[in-house]
């Protein structure tokens, strides 16, 4: 959930650390857009999960996640 100065973690509500506006806290965001083959047809949703909150949901996974070592850091 994002208001013009804040992030929190969909999930848990967990605030998202930032310093000046920039987050010092990883987090991922998910935006959807559904299409024609789904029952939210035209629908766009968008969502942040803290760290935490995207571990605990990939772990529910029956199909892990792929995962590879990302050479370069920017």
């Amino acid at each position: 959930m994002r208001s013009e100065k804040e992030i929190r973690c969909n999930m848990c509500g967990k605030k998202i650390k930032q310093e000046q506006d920039i987050p010092v806290e990883d987090f991922i965001t998910v935006k959807k857009s559904w299409g024609y083959f789904s029952k939210k047809d035209g629908t766009v949703q968008e969502f942040d999960l803290c760290e935490a909150c995207c571990d605990a949901l990939t772990r529910r996974f029956q199909i892990p996640a792929a995962e590879t070592e990302q050479k370069e850091m920017l």
